[in-house]
């Protein structure tokens, strides 16, 4: 009963320590094993009917030595080994001991016990080591690329970790790859990585692990934006420890990438700001208790002074003697009313030969290495009180906005390499054709359509040859027909697009040459009219040019020229030829609706007997002689504007043969007088959009790179307080708020350097009110030059 009593006792002890206990034969069959040893081992060792020890040691030396121990080679074994699957891991520490009855070897018995927790704590300890030296190399370093940072951390990365490879992968805003980098550079490893790419995904933003654990994908989320993915592979699987690990290193050195971008930032911030006060159009300086107590390179060039000299000397030696009082009171007052932060005077400053030079100074209290202090922006103007126009203002202005409204004669066409040419793009001003863009590229009409069917198979045949030579670039000329049916004469200045050597589009431009034409089928007459139509600006000389020009062709050799008046629409003479003053003086004016006005306006060309068209003015007929007569209307715009009334002393007929060259001039007069029209209409559209101009409300400057205002529109000056000769020149920074003076000049650089900003500022008028606006700055080109354009919104 003892013996029993004690056997169950073991036997408790045996199932109930959390030591896992094995017995086994000689052969390794196990007997006996405990709750522990089985608990050990259920998730990673698949359970078997009849299990041997060596199913529990995947360890190729450890098992080694358990069987020296059941050969009697070895009375006992202690060691450690890993049990690693897919999704797990575990470290063993086994001792196994020869078992003896009656001094004969029976087998052994076997102690395991699961030590992962505290190897996990000394890998952790490890790996935090490894990292925190990892980081401080990191943050050591003196280099601020992000190439340079990412490749110096994946190599520590990839050493601490044991790896056999890694790499990093920059995400940008639209998920796509901006940068990979790899450790090692492996044609093998960057096929794999290019792969992968196109299929990130990571669940609830949890890593990737992939060949039974050996390689991980590290994801590092920013605003719910993927921004870095990192990869590292070898030949054991990564512990989930190890895992954490890795996740919290890589987060880590993402902030010091940023944190490194951003010194360099800060630092080139800092270079332009130190480049903008030392470098802009004015003085500043920092006065205090009287005393000059910082003093940019500009105002010692005011004064005439060295930098270092003027230090610590009394502001009031550089100030002309009659504006010394006031200076002295107003910095005096200015530190005593802190609420009096902003002023702005104008006063003169004395250099060191006694020269002045009128300023303004634009001045406000700041702290200065503890105690308050005065800051002055300080502008030289001289050259404002010297000139008043110095700068044409209007004149630039309308450059600039015609620069963006006017729209090119050039016809921009990208055409498929289809039957008639389906139109891919087209230029707004296709609607100086009567056409919209829409019509052509959403199908409804291909380019084909718009050519003269007499024209159509010539372009076929043309394009069709240039393609077989191989021809780039060709021109041709051709007819198109207008929206409201007019014929219009175009060249095509195109090329052919070859990818694959097969055509892929072509695109050019056409232009419209009618009025060449023209000019071209007028000259075919034995005559030179480049002698005519010399612009002089002289428009009763112009007329003379025009009469002259048709009085040019053999057959005709007298005429006049009547102009359409465009209130009352009757005809007025404005030039004639060898016609009698008689004649001028009765019918110098036709009135539209009387009988030879009516006779006049028909608007298609008539040939007669001069006593044919006035049969009543037989007494006339001695003076002037006229025999054969041409009334032909110059037409513009489908309007009649002017008529030719030509004649001829000797012939009774006007010649079939000039005919059409007398409708040619018609034409050619017409083309002149619409651009006459024109002109005048231009001069007064740019008139008319320098008043729309001046009438917007926001205020608008012009900026150079150098922070120098070279325009501001109307507006400007009326809110602010300034004339316009003030505002020209002066300081951008210098209209705001002192308080914004650094996040104005931020904004402005950033601009500068083509990155729109959009803020809100406080600007400041002549007499110190303050005035909130949301600005917009943006770069942009004024006479070849970068400049920034400024918009302010005046807000409540």
């Amino acid at each position: 009963e003892h013996l029993k009593e004690a056997e169950k006792k073991y036997r408790s002890i045996f199932e109930k320590t959390p030591i896992g206990i094995v017995y086994f034969d000689r052969k390794g069959r196990i007997s006996n094993s405990n709750e522990a040893f089985n608990s050990i081992f259920k998730t990673i060792i698949d359970e078997k009917k009849e299990p041997e020890i060596f199913d529990y040691i995947p360890d190729k030396d450890v098992s080694g030595q358990i069987k020296k121990v059941l050969s009697g080679n070895a009375l006992s074994y202690r060691g450690e080994y890993e049990v690693n699957t897919q999704y797990s891991s575990k470290s063993i520490k086994i001792t196994c001991n020869s078992l003896l009855l009656d001094g004969v070897l029976q087998g052994g018995i076997g102690i395991f016990e699961d030590i992962s927790l505290q190897k996990s704590a000394e890998a952790t300890f490890q790996m935090n080591k490894s990292r925190l030296e990892a980081l401080l190399k990191l943050n050591r370093m003196e280099v601020f690329s992000f190439d340079e940072i990412a490749r110096f951390a994946l190599e520590l990365t990839v050493e601490f970790t044991d790896s056999d490879w890694g790499y990093f992968c920059k995400v940008g805003m639209d998920g796509n790859p901006e940068k990979i980098l790899y450790a090692p550079d492996a044609e093998d490893l960057e096929s794999f990585v290019s792969g992968r790419i196109e299929y990130f995904e990571f669940k609830d933003r949890k890593s990737n692990v992939m060949d039974a654990g050996k390689t991980v994908e590290i994801p590092t989320f920013e605003n719910e934006q993927l921004v870095i993915v990192a990869g590292f592979s070898r030949n054991i699987a990564f512990k989930e420890m190890e895992k954490n690990q890795l996740e919290l290193f890589i987060q880590d050195i993402w902030t010091t990438i940023k944190h490194k971008m951003a010194e360099k930032s800060l630092r080139d911030s800092e270079i332009k700001y130190s480049s903008l006060v030392e470098n802009g159009n004015d003085a500043i300086v920092v006065i205090q208790d009287g005393k000059l107590k910082f003093a940019n390179s500009m105002f010692c060039e005011f004064v005439g002074n060295d930098c270092d000299s003027i230090l610590d000397t009394d502001f009031r030696n550089y100030v002309a003697e009659e504006y010394r009082r006031m200076v002295t009171k107003k910095n005096q007052q200015y530190i005593q009313q802190k609420e009096m932060s902003h002023s702005r005077d104008e006063i003169e400053l004395v250099t060191e030969n006694g020269k002045k030079i009128p300023v303004i100074v634009s001045t406000s209290v700041i702290d200065h290495e503890g105690k308050p202090a005065v800051m002055a922006f300080i502008s030289d103007i001289t050259q404002q009180k010297e000139k008043e126009n110095e700068l044409l203002e209007t004149f630039k202005v309308l450059k600039v906005l015609q620069s963006v409204i006017r729209t090119s004669p050039a016809i921009v066409f990208f055409w498929a390499p289809e039957e008639d040419w389906p139109v891919e793009f087209v230029s707004e001003n296709i609607e100086n054709f009567g056409y919209r863009a829409e019509e052509f590229t959403s199908g409804k009409l291909q380019y084909g359509d718009i050519i003269h069917p007499s024209d159509l198979d010539y372009v076929h045949q043309k394009l069709a040859k240039y393609s077989d030579e191989g021809m780039s670039d060709y021109n041709l000329e051709y007819r198109i027909i207008t929206k409201n049916g007019d014929v219009r004469w175009v060249e095509e200045r195109g090329s052919i697009q070859y990818e694959n050597n097969n055509i892929s589009h072509y695109q050019g431009i056409i232009l419209d040459i009618t009025e060449r034409k023209r000019v071209n089928r007028f000259l075919d007459i034995d005559t030179d009219i480049g002698n005519f139509l010399t612009p002089t600006g002289d428009l009763q000389e112009m007329f003379d040019q025009l009469l002259e020009l048709a009085l040019h062709i053999e057959g005709v050799d007298a005429g006049v020229l009547y102009i359409v008046d465009k209130s009352s629409k009757d005809l007025n003479i404005v030039a004639h030829r060898n016609i009698s003053d008689d004649f001028v003086e009765k019918h110098s004016t036709i009135e539209k609706d009387s009988l030879r006005g009516r006779f006049l306006s028909v608007q298609y060309p008539v040939y007669k007997l001069y006593s044919e068209i006035y049969p009543f003015s037989k007494s006339n007929k001695s003076k002037d002689s006229l025999l054969a007569t041409a009334i032909i209307p110059v037409i513009t715009n489908d309007n009649l504007s002017a008529v030719l009334f030509l004649a001829s002393h000797e012939n009774y007929e006007i010649p079939y043969s000039i005919r059409n060259s007398l409708e040619t001039v018609a034409n050619q007069i017409g083309s002149v007088l619409d651009r006459i029209e024109k002109e005048a209409g231009i001069q007064k559209g740019q008139y008319d959009l320098q008043v729309l101009f001046d009438t917007i409300p926001e205020l608008i400057f012009v900026v150079d790179s150098e922070g120098c205002i070279l325009y501001s529109n109307l507006n400007v000056a009326k809110t602010l307080k300034y004339s316009k000769q003030e505002i020209t020149g002066m300081n951008f920074v210098r209209i705001h708020s002192h308080t914004q003076v650094l996040d104005a000049a931020k904004a402005f650089n950033e601009a500068l350097n083509g990155n729109k900003q959009k803020k809100l500022f406080t600007l400041m008028d002549k007499n110190n009110n303050l005035i909130n606006v949301d600005t917009t700055m943006q770069r942009g080109e004024w006479n070849g030059s970068d400049v920034v354009v400024v918009v302010n919104r005046i807000v409540e």
